[in-house]
């Protein structure tokens, strides 16, 4: 699409390298997809990851209660 010149243009301007722009565009929009696909899959095992320790520290705070009410009575 555009021609990059390494002069100013004129008549003895040379034509350095063409890039497709839109081509360009739409690899880093799917770039940009796929990272965010992947940070909200990080984002699901981090929430797992987290619902996970609460439920076991909320199992070692029960163990501890009936403890202590075992040895009340």
């Amino acid at each position: 699409m555009a021609d990059v010149l390494e002069s100013g243009g004129g008549p003895g301007a040379v034509r350095v390298a063409s890039v497709d722009w839109q081509k360009r565009c739409m690899a880093l929009e799917m770039q940009l997809l796929r990272f965010r696909l992947q940070a909200g899959k990080i984002r699901e095992l981090l929430a797992e990851k987290e619902l996970e320790l609460r439920v076991i520290e909320s199992d070692q705070r029960a163990e501890s209660a009936e403890k202590q009410v075992l040895v009340k009575y």
